[in-house]
């Protein structure tokens, strides 16, 4: 009997476990279910106007569109609304064209998107380009391409895209200037040399100059290059001018850095959800003076290499405010090769400052400039740069001496330039930055 009632009792809490699981599982599915209709039904209210201008457009305008480019312009409206100048939605022809912003030809300049959305800014123009020829002036406005005005393309992306071609098309451009007021330009693409890092030595102290035009891949390699040769010729101090630097990759600015820095944390970017990660810099580091020469045009990682060098005490910092750029970007791909370039985490200083958070870089000498030698950069005479000129006076204050140094002299002083980046369109990636270069 025993037996045979522990045989009943196992099947019965078998049955009851048994019951107990569907009658939760039910409650479980039917809670999912609730869940994905709320869901669903939150969703349907949130895009009624959406899909009612969708109807009303297809009922009633009476002009032709593709379907197609009305939803990139919803996600791209949707994305501007994040009032976030570092985020963009790009379109698949657009995406492409950012990665492959190395093109050997082009018109020879490097711009940047607007936070204003007025146009598209020239950011920097190259010596021996279409452009420079054609007297186009860093921060010029674009404003038209081939007469189509820039509040008709869909982004600044597509406005740069619009600029690039093949070796021998011409491109038209309607430009407005602080000075001249619009102009219009006719430009014939062609293969441009653009260095990224050059380098030069001041004949009267032994001082070295090094320029970062930007943080992009390869940069980092060019720039020990350049500080190792500085090294051999056996310079007493360096100054590292990032003036009008876009900023660029995260690894070429970690790289850089770790080169001039002691051990210790280099950068720290902290996700949405909280989650941390701290690039961290070895032992050795180059014991030479250095002065950061910034503006207010030296953003993200150009910045941030000002800041990580200040707070270190390795650099002294001459020039004016930086940009204040804080998030670092990343590349999400979507079903249709589009992508969404979306801020998802905010990077911080080595002693844990928020450069968006400070509004930048604070110099340790703040040096203002003219605004039309500051278009002018990186061509303008030594004699003129008074930025630089304070950079060499501080350098000298390093290195124990007074004496003005000397203007490079054509011909006799050592120009130390990594191989040459061959190309037309040079922009800085978003991640931390976002320019091009057409």
């Amino acid at each position: 009997m025993k037996k045979r009632f522990d045989i009943a009792t196992m099947i019965a809490l078998m049955l009851m476990v048994c019951v107990t699981t569907w009658v939760f599982t039910n409650i479980a599915v039917k809670n999912d279910l609730q869940d994905k209709y709320e869901d669903a039904m939150h969703l349907r209210e949130e895009f009624k106007k959406y899909f009612e201008v969708r109807d009303i457009i297809s009922k009633n305008f009476i002009g032709r569109y593709d379907a197609n480019d009305t939803i990139d312009g919803a996600i791209a409206g949707m994305v501007s609304y994040l009032n976030d100048p570092w985020s963009h939605y790009l379109t698949e022809a657009e995406y492409q064209t950012y990665l492959n912003s190395g093109d050997l030809t082009g018109i020879g300049i490097s711009t940047r998107s607007d936070p204003a959305n007025a146009g598209v800014i020239v950011n920097e123009v190259f010596p021996d380009s279409p452009a420079s020829e054609a007297g186009l002036k860093p921060l010029d406005i674009i404003v038209a391409i081939n007469d189509v005005p820039y509040s008709e393309m869909s982004g600044y992306f597509n406005a740069v895209d619009r600029m690039r071609g093949n070796d021998g098309d011409a491109v038209k451009l309607t430009l407005t200037n602080a000075d001249k007021g619009d102009y219009t330009v006719t430009l014939t693409r062609r293969k441009v040399i653009v260095r990224v890092v050059t380098s030069t030595i001041f004949t009267a102290e032994n001082i070295g100059y090094i320029r970062i035009r930007n943080f992009d891949h390869g940069a980092d390699a060019d720039f020990k290059t350049a500080v190792l040769n500085l090294q051999k010729a056996e310079v007493k101090g360096i100054v590292i001018d990032v003036r009008n630097n876009a900023g660029g990759q995260l690894e070429s600015l970690c790289n850089a850095l770790d080169l001039l820095l002691p051990a210790g944390p280099i950068i720290t970017t902290t996700d949405k959800a909280g989650v941390s990660e701290t690039k961290q810099s070895d032992a050795n580091a180059i014991d030479l003076p250095l002065v950061v020469l910034t503006n207010g045009n030296s953003i993200s990682a150009a910045e941030f290499f000002a800041a990580a060098l200040q707070e270190y005490d390795k650099a002294v910092i001459v020039g004016e405010q930086t940009t204040g750029k804080g998030y670092a970007q990343k590349d999400f791909i979507l079903t249709d090769q589009s992508a969404l370039l979306l801020s998802v985490s905010e990077y911080r200083t080595p002693h844990g400052v928020s450069l968006f958070e400070a509004k930048g870089v604070t110099p340790d000498k703040e040096v203002a400039m003219d605004a039309a030698l500051t278009n002018q950069l990186p061509n303008v005479p030594t004699e003129q740069d008074t930025q630089l000129l304070a950079a060499m006076a501080e350098l000298k204050t390093l290195m124990g001496t007074t004496e003005t140094p000397a203007s490079p002299a054509p011909g006799t002083s050592p120009t130390v330039a990594p191989s040459p980046t061959a190309t037309g369109t040079a922009p800085s990636s978003p991640s931390p930055t976002t320019t091009s270069t057409p």
